[in-house]
């Protein structure tokens, strides 16, 4: 930055992936023209908002601007005014102490946490005047772990669109032949014998089926569903094709699992039978059950997609039909002029007429 203000001056800007164009002004006196002119004209809080927005909300102080900014900095100044700041002196020597009492000497530990303890502790009881033991104990064990799950970071909207690096990576695994291969690729693999059984028998290796078929089948729909504009949907036309040729390779593994004349996984050989079927018997049943409710799924999908492409034409037509409706007659007669009976004017009056004594 040093280098770029020396080569553009006080004011320069610079680009950041996701962020966009960011405006730099590195004048003292220039910075205190901005902090310090009208509200009207320098919305800091629409600027924070895009950052801030989702985790603080549109009520927030540091996202509102002009009058609404106002009203809520007048109701939140009086307790920072230098008298009540002074108060709180006590509250923090207190609070850094009984955290310090605490400390064993000669023991190496991680400072952060506590940090966290003592500036949580002020929190609580300056800010919040929170001085019920049995709430202060519920706060300090719920407050850190709801920390612990939550990152600044996930407030930014870079971490909630576009991915950056990450972005041609993703745009080839949503590739249509990508994910298609993908999934079945995982799906049938999954589903031969020996990785089905040691599934079965291995819990860790379970769970790592699952997050593998969980994995896929999000890349999998994604060309059909996806939400992000950096990484969009195929065209319908081609979504319902995809849709299509996606169940056949599924089909296939059903229709192997339920015609088999053999017994192919031994996890279900072995194990205690619950009903009155067959492992044999039970085995055709499942490979129904991936066959038909599977299937249907997919055409399912398949009809949601022709009909979400074909809503916009069928109401295009809609709004475009000027003709008048039918009456009770059941009957619906455009209006003159016909060109073809120019050659007769009274076939208007007589079929009017008629519809009246009708």
């Amino acid at each position: 930055m040093a280098k770029r203000r020396e080569r553009y001056g006080d004011v320069f800007s610079s680009h950041f992936p996701f962020f966009g164009r960011i405006v730099y002004v590195a004048d003292p006196a220039l910075v205190r023209e901005v902090f310090t002119g009208d509200p009207q004209v320098f919305h800091a809080g629409e600027a924070n908002a895009t950052v801030l927005g989702d985790a603080l909300g549109d009520n927030s102080l540091l996202t509102l601007d002009e009058g609404r900014h106002m009203s809520q900095r007048k109701l939140l100044l009086p307790p920072f005014h230098g008298g009540a700041v002074r108060r709180y002196v006590e509250v923090m020597a207190e609070a850094t102490e009984r955290e310090v009492a605490g400390w064993q000497v000669g023991r190496a530990f991680a400072l952060r946490p506590h940090m966290q303890a003592i500036t949580l502790e002020v929190i609580l009881r300056a800010v919040f005047g929170v001085r019920d033991g049995e709430r202060m104990d519920l706060f300090r064990e719920r407050i850190p772990r709801l920390g612990n799950l939550s990152s600044v970071l996930d407030w930014l909207p870079v971490m909630q669109r576009d991915l950056g690096g990450l972005t041609p990576a993703a745009r080839w695994l949503t590739l249509p032949v990508i994910a298609f291969a993908l999934n079945n690729g995982i799906f049938g693999a999954w589903h031969f014998p020996g990785p089905y059984d040691l599934m079965m028998r291995n819990h860790d290796v379970h769970v790592a089926m699952h997050l593998m078929i969980m994995t896929s089948g999000m890349i999998m729909w994604w060309p059909v569903m996806s939400p992000l504009p950096e990484l969009p949907r195929i065209a319908p036309p081609l979504q319902m094709l995809y849709l299509f040729i996606l169940g056949v390779p599924m089909m296939v593994v059903a229709a192997l699992i339920t015609f088999s004349r053999a017994e192919l996984y031994t996890w279900y050989a072995e194990a205690p039978r619950i009903f009155p079927l067959t492992v044999l018997d039970d085995q055709r049943l499942g490979g129904v059950i991936m066959w038909v409710p599977g299937a249907l799924v997919l055409w399912l999908a398949i009809s949601l997609v022709y009909f979400r492409w074909t809503r916009p034409e069928l109401k295009e037509d809609e709004a475009s039909f000027q003709g008048p409706r039918p009456g009770l007659t059941g009957v619906v007669i455009a209006p003159p002029p016909f060109p073809e009976m120019e050659s007769g004017p009274g076939i208007w009056t007589t079929v009017k007429s008629k519809l009246k004594r009708a």
